[in-house]
């Protein structure tokens, strides 16, 4: 059964039912269910399969056994699927040859010819140094397959930046030749809970909002949960303990996304230190890295990637744009899991009260990542947003108070919603702190960056607000349940 995706299956569905043979690129991190959408969409009709094998580039294996161990694992799948004393391909020129071999000839006189459908998973992996992967890819497509009408070639990748440098930038022979790209993105709040229900996951909504905390909308880790499973017990299996289900998830995660991983660590270790994010001269001093196009890179393709956001804070240029880590895992891996850190050994002994305070800073990454549904709750869907964060130091000399708003959505010349974030057991009981604290960041917010249009607070809390005397200091209330609205 696949959880939601229903745009990506109708894109998929409709390139298989074209007149004409198409090319579908498919890309998301790994885990994320890429190749379950393509397998589940196409069961029973796939004609081909096959997934490109890892080879770590340590320098271990030369270019020439890196691509005899493709090849090998080609000739294997297509051994599997039908071809009787299939020989060994010499190169990728042979193994496409054999695969047409494999497809035959079209039936030219069938008015709507079936549709076989041909999966090449992991690309990125079946190119190997000096392999010509891509140009005998490139002829196969454009030389041959694209010439009928009877081929949905899809192919996979789980390394973005892989994607768009050598398909989607690079101008050699595939270059705008697919009929359609598809980006398999994270659940949000509202799939992960139908993918629970469906799992029999003893979850309540808090409980989902704190397993998100931690996995994101990964599909495969909450796969990974047992129907009796609490949020800390399936965590502990998944990555605690002597031998975790998801062992060493985070060194794999990033050395299937990026060919050379170490940089992208080194920029993403950076900016697990400063939850609102970081300015680039800000990375290259945390991170020891140098400034310059190699850092653009880096930061390009972890945006794209899903691991960063880049974003404006308030009232600032362009050129000072931020750099923010909004990958839950990723920033669980840093608190908790990451060699050194005092709980790497059993997630369940982790003290309530150091749960609790990183959870009310998981709780703002979620709202961030669910900006949309707080908008539709607010009544703004339509309307255009900058959704950002502010942050100001303390000047006595002017007056100000140091504050830092790590939600803002400026809704340009109908005023900008300052939202607080409070992940609470119950009803939310605002208290006069509460009433201070809020009072000195809307005014240092006014004072600092001398807007004059209203500004509203907003309190984004799990089940509502406790009706007593202080409650009058927010506009406006966005509960846990408003998190998992369809958008």
């Amino acid at each position: 059964m696949i959880i939601g995706r229903e745009t990506e299956q109708e894109r998929l569905l409709h390139a298989y039912e074209s007149d004409y043979s198409r090319l579908v690129i498919v890309y998301g991190r790994r885990r994320v269910g890429k190749t379950f959408l393509v397998n589940e969409t196409f069961r029973g009709r796939l004609f081909f399969e096959h997934t490109g094998e890892y080879i770590a580039n340590d320098g271990t294996k030369t270019a020439c056994e890196m691509l005899s161990q493709e090849l090998h694992a080609f000739r294997n799948s297509l051994l599997r699927h039908g071809f009787d004393k299939c020989p060994l391909p010499a190169d990728w020129r042979e193994a496409f040859e054999l695969l047409k071999d494999l497809i035959g000839a079209e039936d030219v006189t069938a008015e709507h010819p079936t549709k076989k459908v041909i999966v090449l998973d992991e690309l990125s992996w079946m190119e190997t140094p000096e392999s010509d992967f891509l140009s005998m890819l490139s002829s196969f497509w454009n030389g041959w397959a694209s010439k009928r009408h009877d081929i949905l070639m899809v192919v996979c990748a789980s390394s973005t930046s892989w994607i768009f440098k050598r398909l989607l930038a690079d101008k050699g022979g595939l270059y705008r030749r697919q009929s359609d790209v598809l980006n398999i993105k994270p659940f949000n709040l509202r799939e992960c809970e139908a993918f629970a229900e469906y799992k029999h996951l003893a979850m309540s909504r808090k409980n989902i909002i704190e397993a998100y905390m931690i996995l994101g909308g990964i599909p495969y880790y909450w796969d990974e949960f047992l129907p009796m499973d609490t949020v800390a017990s399936g965590v502990n299996r998944m990555f605690f303990g002597e031998s975790p289900t998801l062992d060493n998830e985070f060194e794999m995660l990033f050395r299937v996304a990026f060919e050379q991983p170490r940089p992208y660590v080194k920029v993403i270790t950076a900016l697990s230190e400063k939850g609102v994010g970081m300015l680039r001269e800000e990375i290259i001093k945390t991170s020891g890295l140098s400034d310059g196009g190699t850092l653009s890179a880096l930061l390009e393709d972890l945006e794209k990637a899903g691991f960063i956001r880049r974003y404006t804070a308030f009232g600032k240029a362009k050129k000072d744009s931020m750099y923010q880590l909004i990958d839950n895992f990723t920033l669980f891996y840093f608190k908790f899991m990451k060699d050194g850190t005092r709980y790497s050994d059993d997630f369940t002994q982790i003290p309530a009260k150091v749960f609790d305070n990183w959870a009310g800073h998981a709780f703002e990454r979620v709202c961030l990542l669910h900006s949309e549904q707080i908008k539709k709750k607010l009544g703004i869907g339509g309307i255009p947003t900058n959704v950002c964060s502010w942050q100001c130091r303390k000047d006595p000399d002017k007056g100000i108070e140091g504050a830092q708003i790590d939600l803002v959505i400026d809704k340009g010349s109908l005023g900008v919603n300052l939202c607080e974030m409070r992940f609470y057991e119950d009803d939310y009981p605002l208290s006069e702190k509460d009433e201070k604290d809020f009072a000195r960041r809307r005014t240092s917010f006014r004072s600092v960056t001398k807007i004059k249009k209203p500004i509203q607070t907003i309190l984004v809390t799990t089940y509502g607000i406790v009706r007593n005397k202080y409650a009058g200091i927010v506009n406006a209330v966005v509960t846990a349940d408003d998190l998992f609205a369809e958008v």
